[in-house]
């Protein structure tokens, strides 16, 4: 049996602005976008039977991520 966790913190992430209109060529891809930060943190248990008539693993990952733009959703975060 093993428990694993993880914890990332994120910087200039990259996102579409609200709005954004994808098919206009007036403008390049830079204006856009706004950049945000986040995080995302999360653990894993794995067990694991190797002996015996009956072998095999169960595994299960419980994670999340958050991440946060001034210019989307008003500057609130959003979780995923």
């Amino acid at each position: 049996m093993s428990l694993e966790g993880y914890y990332k913190d994120m910087r200039n992430l990259i996102s579409y602005k609200e709005g954004a209109n994808f098919i206009s060529t007036d403008e390049d891809w830079q204006s856009k976008v706004t950049t945000g930060k986040g995080n995302s943190y999360g653990a894993e248990v794995l067990i694991q039977k190797k002996t015996g008539r009956t072998t095999g693993w169960l595994g299960y990952t419980l994670s999340k991520s958050n991440r946060q733009f001034e210019e989307i959703n008003m500057g609130k975060g959003v979780s995923l």
